[in-house]
């Protein structure tokens, strides 16, 4: 068999092919965008999303992780009226995100109408009878079966459906979408342009080809890192198929000026060096990302990729090569970053691109191979029905996973922050997810507007020290935060409370750098700030505020993993204020809740097995050691601490089998 590029002319297709060009991808998007919609987090969320819905609504905050490419978007969707900020930071990534499924359907489907090209004098079964190639074309190497090509074959319009279908409701696309986030924008220019070079490669199309390198070479301006991982599978299309299609050398240079442009924005936009990430453990973290991966789409798609890349190159030796230099560059890249964790949403989403390109290799490559055997309907209907079964199987799980429209944690949160703190109070917080929800609060809802809210771990920030003297003018400042130096953070929040004390009520979310716990004390669910010259007092049933919070942020959201992880982490981190001021029955009450809540999580057991085990009271610790590797068998962290356990039992004389 002789492969081909999709250089192929069909005869003028009827009127239902040609409505299903515009009007199918036009119902996938206008479909995807209204789940994505009713999923979509009905206020401000939890960690980065919750900044950058900041940075959408509070100028000139320094330290939000955008970029310049979401800040000219965001304006756009500034435009929209009547709709909280919030919701227009949501409604943008929601629209992205569709946009992007819309492209990754054209592009699955535009490979899987490839026509079956056979040699010269070869014949074929097509319903079971023998179809003469007949003879053979001066000006092609290949052939074209009659009965597989007159039209293009609607068939394959469902498979390629299903595949978008769960390519949609896979959650690193899905969790992208319903909340604010940069990455749906940057799957978006991703898929875009590589639709637009993949049409121009095969159409022999200058225009698209010029015009979806640029789309790339811009993308650097949104997530560098995330678009650096494609570099080597672009830069193979574009050195393979320029000259194909008439572009110059001067179109190479333009794009490798556009990504110089676009990097340059980037960075003068966040104010920092290029960060490069140390990487350990790299089988471990491919086994996590196969995983979940696999729990995403199925194994046997999984499975079948091999074969999918075979059909691949029998579709297009010029687009071969382009899949699996994605795959690896995107698995590197995933395998460079910090550890894979299913509950970081962010992490989650850089798996989008690399869901999808294992989803067009499975169904796009696999059909053209089956139907080399079989025909073109008998493919589709089978290769739809395994897809619908992983459909079928995921949605429902993952329904209940990205469903943020029912979290109202992060407003709760903020809300009862703000009954705590008189008027003219400040709240230092360290908790990125304390820090913007509140700070929202109090820039945009008038019952907080004089509360100040000032982020603890951001005081090193001279850019940030000085947009704090603009936004709270009524705080004393100390002279150090004239200086353009970064500072250090402990001796900072100290001068600022020591200021501060007696003109404003200081509340801190617990503790904080340079503020130690016996200069706080309990205060409703926050802590009062009351310095080392007063008592603490603390009221005996103190720690139920904590827990009533707790129980009321949980309230329909004990599915959601990140409000799950805020809640047991500070109800665990609360605890660990009562263990130091020497009230370990409140402490374990909320150590235990903490452990109820989030029955998974392994860094809790651990601290509490390593707390334990100083106090030498080694069979608790051992107990939390073999809990944690029930839930993780391997780690090799907790296998380390259970035998430096064992070790100093031995010392003392206490054997394992006494335990």
């Amino acid at each position: 068999m002789v492969k081909h590029d999709l250089e192929y002319s069909y005869i003028r297709a009827g009127r239902l092919q040609r409505y299903s060009d515009w009007a199918i991808p036009s119902a996938v998007f206008f479909g995807v965008l209204a789940l994505y919609i009713k999923t979509m987090a009905a206020s401000i969320f939890w960690g980065s999303s919750a900044a950058l819905a900041v940075g959408n609504s509070v100028a000139d905050l320094p330290g939000i992780p955008s970029s310049p490419l979401y800040e000219l978007a965001a304006r756009l969707f500034r435009l929209i009226p009547n709709i909280d900020p919030v919701m227009r930071a949501n409604l943008m990534s929601a629209f992205f995100s569709a946009l992007a499924v819309m492209f990754f359907f054209v592009i699955v489907r535009r490979l899987a109408e490839a026509p079956i090209l056979q040699t010269k004098h070869q014949k074929t079964m097509l319903a079971n009878r023998a179809v003469d190639l007949g003879q053979w074309s001066q000006n092609e190497e290949t052939l074209i079966i009659e009965g597989e090509t007159r039209y293009k074959p609607v068939v394959v319009i469902f498979p390629s459906l299903a595949a978008t279908g769960l390519f949609a409701i896979s959650l690193p696309v899905w969790l992208s979408a319903v909340r604010a986030n940069i990455l749906a924008l940057q799957l978006f220019l991703i898929l875009l342009s590589v639709l637009l070079i993949f049409r121009g490669v095969t159409e022999k199309k200058k225009f698209r080809f010029c015009l979806g390198v640029c789309i790339y070479a811009f993308s650097f301006a949104n997530q560098p890192l995330f678009s650096i991982s494609f570099a080597p599978a672009f830069l193979y299309l574009i050195l393979v198929n320029h000259s194909d299609i008439g572009t110059r050398n001067s179109v190479l240079m333009a794009g490798g000026l556009a990504v110089v442009v676009a990097l340059f924005g980037y960075f003068s936009f966040q104010g920092q060096s290029i960060l490069i990430p140390t990487a350990s453990e790299y089988f471990l973290r491919l086994k996590k990302i196969v995983l979940f991966m696999a729990s995403q789409i199925g194994w046997p798609l999984m499975a079948i990729v091999l074969f999918g890349l075979w059909g691949i190159f029998g579709i297009s030796r010029k687009l071969f090569l382009f899949f699996p230099l994605a795959i690896m560059g995107g698995l590197a890249y995933l395998l460079w970053i910090l550890d894979f964790n299913p509950r970081d949403y962010d992490l989650v989403g850089h798996l989008a691109s690399l869901t999808g390109l294992i989803l067009i290799i499975s169904s796009a490559g696999f059909l053209y191979l089956l139907r080399l055997k079989i025909t073109a309907g008998q493919a589709s209907l089978l290769m739809t029905v395994l897809i619908g079964i992983f459909i079928y199987l995921a949605a429902g799980n993952n329904y209940g996973r990205a469903d943020l429209s029912q979290v109202t944690g992060p407003e709760i949160l903020s809300r009862e922050i703000a009954k705590e703190i008189p008027a003219g109070g400040l709240l230092l917080v360290a908790d990125d997810n304390f820090f913007y929800p509140m700070l929202y609060s109090s820039l945009e809802i008038k019952r907080s507007s004089q509360i100040s809210v000032i982020g603890v771990k951001k005081l090193s920030n001279p850019t940030y020290r000085q947009w704090l003297k603009r936004v709270y003018s009524a705080i004393t400042y100390p002279r150090v935060f004239l200086n353009d130096s970064l500072g250090h953070t402990d001796e900072l929040v100290m001068l600022l409370c020591n200021l501060n004390a007696a003109g404003h009520p200081i509340y801190l979310q617990g503790e904080v750098p340079g503020i130690d716990a016996s200069e706080i004390e309990p205060s409703g669910i926050l802590f009062r700030y009351v310095g080392k010259k007063h008592s603490v007092r603390i009221n005996k049933d103190s720690q139920q505020s904590y827990l009533a919070l707790a129980a009321q942020l949980l309230q329909g959201n004990s599915r959601e993993l990140q409000t799950i992880d805020f809640v047991s982490r500070w109800l665990f981190e609360t605890g660990l204020y009562y263990e130091k001021i020497n009230n370990p029955e409140a402490a374990w009450q909320l150590f235990n809740r903490a452990l109820a809540i989030d029955v998974e999580n392994i860094e809790m057991r651990y601290l509490l097995a390593v707390g334990l085990a100083h106090a030498g009271r080694f069979k608790e610790a051992l107990q939390f050691v073999s809990t944690a590797l029930e839930i993780v068998p391997a780690d090799q962290k907790i296998l380390k601490l259970g035998r430096h356990i064992i070790k100093e039992q031995e010392k003392l004389g206490v054997t394992t089998a006494d335990n």
